[in-house]
């Protein structure tokens, strides 16, 4: 795609941070071009294109004015070119698409090293060349940093000595050997041994924070050592002592059972990390590559003689696609890429995340039935059905035509009850009865009266999904909540459900790790005054995306700030429609649950059966606007608070009822009610009948404040 001078104003009035384009140098779509910063840099491997674009009245130009050298301008490292200089260049207003160095000054044309600066000092001087917006700007293969051996914590390789009687060896020997890998093949990849400290739970519990105390525990461990053009840019360790058991030392038998799982990593760059395995594509053509979602799993597949094999890295936990595109030029001449998944919910996430990525390219394996993984395989089946596991794996065929043989497989899991079944939001299984999202996107349509209390049982769901309360990992959440221009405050709302208690005599150093560990899972997308459109909404959460922060749920609070585009040739209905697939479609690409809250049109009153006046109740097309809510929303749930007396003691009764208008799979979850109580703590307290919530609003347990924290 060419890039137009004209679409660097166009997109800094749009408020994007970045372009990509085609690089006029190598002709390839590897140009990046900063928009705030006006850098811009190609990423080919093979060019090294790079400088900064100028007016002719920024005071740069009037300085490179007087440089006698600057008909040659943009030629060497570093360059900044003015308006003028493009000219000479050929670097049109049109397009960045016809700049020709004559070939007599092809060795000044291309550009050393040194990335932004005339000396190492200035390339290293981050600060001075990208203030601010250093994360912005791709990473390449030559900025991962090298560590020293003295860093690698005195981890040594494995050794092939059948006489070692060294502990350390021994435990890693024991380890591969329970998991079925060669020792030749883990020394071969190069992975190593020795000792590490692992963060590890302490069976001791704080009593303020009714948190797990943690220690640092010493323990034998393996190192998986990654390299990036020959240099070791992470370490990977992972404990190889088995539970309930302290080292083993020489000559003593481990007795049977699992192994501790405890990781930790070591590295000079900042994320995407590389893959694992990554440089043994450096300066290779490969027809066929393999990708898998951890290390235990790469040696499993060498020791079955698959070959070339790369790791994803972090596993399915993180995004793998900002790591891929760092190094996509090594993957470019692959015809085929068979990707290996665990399965389970991450890694169904992972293998569609690949296909989606790789598209004609993929292949997918099919595990046979028991395994989660390829060392599960190599374990129960052996090097050769792993190896016909990944010959055989089938190519992906256009999303628009698909065969019942296709999906022969996951049809056949789904009849056996094997399928994704959802996971908890961490209410309770009340609330999971009636509402249970998958590893699928979705777009849930929050609607009530205001007041109702949608954001703030929002809120509390955001505490619960970014914990483990709900049995599963904890997941990321972007928020774009203009009911809460106050970022402080929600954040101080949702920390005051994950700790549980009175935040105010919480220690200092505990408040700190609570914002830690809120920072990890939670970003807010502020537009300020501004009502962005659906596609603006869309085009910031792709860059929070890009930046390495892997989103599950997006919530919209509430729709009406939004500008949906309504003008002459559009109505509202229309505006709304337009809206919603764009937004479904988005959730549906990317597999993310988007929370949009809604309000209702102006209700009614009606009578109920005792003859009195009450708010008639919501359905699917009470929502203000147009009936296509309840076409487009995969789920629609609505809140109702009720404030009144006790009829028998006269004591104040608060509680909410969220009834569940429409779901999307009727296998996983039900229509329905669900009545809630906010505690003190800020949670939401779940019951079954109206009558229990009405009870415990009475009883002495309401008051209670403290609960267990959910770090």
């Amino acid at each position: 795609m060419k890039l137009k001078m004209s679409e660097l104003s166009l997109a800094k009035m749009r408020g994007k941070n970045s372009l990509k384009g085609e690089c006029p140098c190598c002709h390839r779509d590897t140009l990046s071009v900063n928009v705030s910063r006006m850098l811009f840099k190609c990423f080919n491997t093979q060019c090294d294109f790079r400088g900064k674009l100028i007016s002719d009245d920024d005071p740069e130009a009037a300085t490179l004015g007087s440089d006698p050298e600057a008909a040659t301008l943009g030629s060497r490292p570093g360059d900044v070119l003015s308006r003028k200089s493009r000219s000479d260049l050929g670097l049109w207003n049109e397009g960045l698409t016809a700049v020709s160095f004559d070939e007599a000054d092809d060795a000044a044309a291309q550009p050393s090293p040194l990335a932004y600066g005339e000396s190492e000092e200035e390339r290293l001087d981050v600060p001075t060349a990208f203030p601010e917006k250093l994360d912005e700007m791709r990473i390449y293969p030559t900025d991962y940093r090298s560590m020293e051996s003295s860093e690698l914590g005195g981890m040594h390789l494995l050794t092939l000595d059948a006489e070692t009687d060294d502990e350390c060896q021994l435990a890693a020997r024991r380890y591969l050997q329970d998991q079925h890998i060669p020792l030749e093949v883990a020394a071969e990849a190069g992975v190593v041994c020795g000792w590490h400290a692992f963060e590890v739970e302490s069976p001791e519990v704080d009593p303020v924070t009714h948190h797990r105390k943690h220690q640092w525990e010493k323990q034998h461990c393996i190192g998986y050592v990654n390299y990036v053009e020959d240099r070791a840019v992470n370490i990977k360790f992972r404990s190889v002592q088995r539970l309930g058991q302290q080292a083993v030392a020489p000559g003593q038998v481990a007795p049977p059972g699992g192994y501790a799982k405890y990781f930790a990593q070591a590295t000079h760059t900042t994320r995407p990390l590389a893959p694992y395995g990554i440089d043994t594509l450096r300066g290779h053509s490969y027809r066929r590559i393999t990708l898998c979602e951890g290390e235990k799993d790469r040696l499993a597949l060498i020791a079955a003689g698959v070959w070339p094999v790369i790791s994803v890295p972090d596993g399915a936990v993180e995004d793998p696609r900002p790591a891929l595109d760092i190094f996509a030029p090594w993957m470019r001449e692959a015809e085929e890429v068979v990707i290996f998944w665990d399965d389970d919910p991450p890694g169904r996430l992972l293998r569609e995340r690949l296909k989606h990525y790789f598209r004609s390219r993929s292949r997918v394996a099919s595990l046979p039935a028991g395994c989660k993984d390829a060392a599960d395989v190599l374990a129960l089946f052996g090097a050769e059905v792993l190896r016909g596991v990944a010959e055989q794996a089938a190519p992906c065929r256009p999303q628009q035509l698909r065969r019942p043989q296709d999906d022969r497989a996951e049809t056949l899991r789904i009849m056996d009850g094997d399928f994704d079944h959802g996971f908890s939001l961490g209410f309770g299984p009340i609330t999971d009865r009636h509402l249970r999202f998958t590893s699928d996107g979705s777009l849930t349509i929050v609607t009530g009266a205001p007041g109702s209390g949608k954001s703030d049982w929002l809120a509390d769901m955001v505490a619960r999904v970014a914990s483990h309360c709900g049995g599963t990992e904890p997941m990321h959440v972007a928020m774009v909540s203009f009911e809460s221009p106050n970022k402080a405050k929600l954040n101080a709302r949702i920390l005051h459900s994950i700790l549980g208690c009175d935040m105010q005599r919480l220690p200092r150093e505990v408040k700190e790790a609570a914002i830690d560990h809120l920072d990890r899972y939670l970003r807010h997308i502020d537009f300020g005054r501004h009502s962005p459109s659906a596609d603006q909404i869309i085009e910031r959460a792709e860059e929070v995306i890009e930046r390495g922060f892997p989103i599950d749920f997006l919530l919209l609070d509430p729709y009406s700030r939004m500008d949906i585009g309504i003008d002459r040739q559009t109505n509202e209905t229309q505006a709304i429609q337009h809206m919603l697939t764009a937004v479904q479609n988005w959730a549906a690409e990317r597999r993310i649950k988007v929370e949009l809250v809604a309000h209702p049109r102006k209700l009614g009153l009606v009578s109920n059966k005792a003859g009195e006046a009450e708010m008639e109740e919501i359905n699917p097309y009470s929502i203000s606007g147009s009936a296509q809510w309840a076409n487009f929303g995969d789920y629609i749930v609505s809140f109702r608070r009720v404030v009144r007396a006790d009829t028998e003691t006269g004591r104040p009764l608060d509680y909410k009822v969220m009834s569940v208008l429409k779901i999307r799979d009727q296998d996983i979850c039900s229509l329905g009610q669900v009545f809630y109580v906010r505690m003190p703590s800020g949670r939401y307290k779940e019951f079954e009948t109206e009558q229990e919530a009405i009870d415990h609003c009475l009883s002495p347990s309401y008051e209670e404040v403290e609960m267990e924290g959910w770090m």
